[in-house]
């Protein structure tokens, strides 16, 4: 599955780049294999729709990068500082849901997190970087 989706107007561009962080839903069977037995209660904050919400952005010009893995994979939202694992108001990998709910049974390694933000987080900024610099001509 593409970590992200890049969708480019067709007609004039106007140099503005909607990022939809959240828009993503996907989660990997590896990763929820760790998640605790039935973690669908306890998965909230799922942003369903948000790239239906916008799809209408393209139509104006306007380039739009967005998600296609949950929050619960990587928060794409959140700068990449300690604590990398813990609470999902300021952690980039979330221990548990906004209401406090544990999520996981086994919990991710430090290789794990690392592993995480490199195929996911630093990808999706990258790209970020790069269509924003073409965006601005740089």
């Amino acid at each position: 599955m593409k970590l992200y989706e890049l969708v480019i107007p067709k007609q004039a561009k106007v140099p503005i780049l909607a990022s939809i962080p959240h828009s993503g839903v996907y989660i990997p069977l590896d990763i929820q294999k760790q998640f605790i037995k039935n973690p669908q209660p306890v998965l909230t904050n799922m942003d369903w729709y948000v790239d239906k919400l916008y799809d209408f952005l393209p139509e104006l010009g306007v380039t739009v990068l967005q998600a296609t893995h949950s929050r619960y994979v990587v928060d794409l939202n959140r700068e990449v500082k300690e604590p990398l694992f813990g609470p999902a108001i300021s952690s980039v990998i979330f221990a548990e849901n906004t209401q406090g709910s544990r999520l996981y049974d086994i919990e991710p390694t430090k290789a794990e997190i690392e592993a995480r933000l490199n195929a996911y987080y630093y990808q999706y900024h990258n790209q970020l970087k790069a269509v924003l610099q073409e965006i601005i001509g740089n």
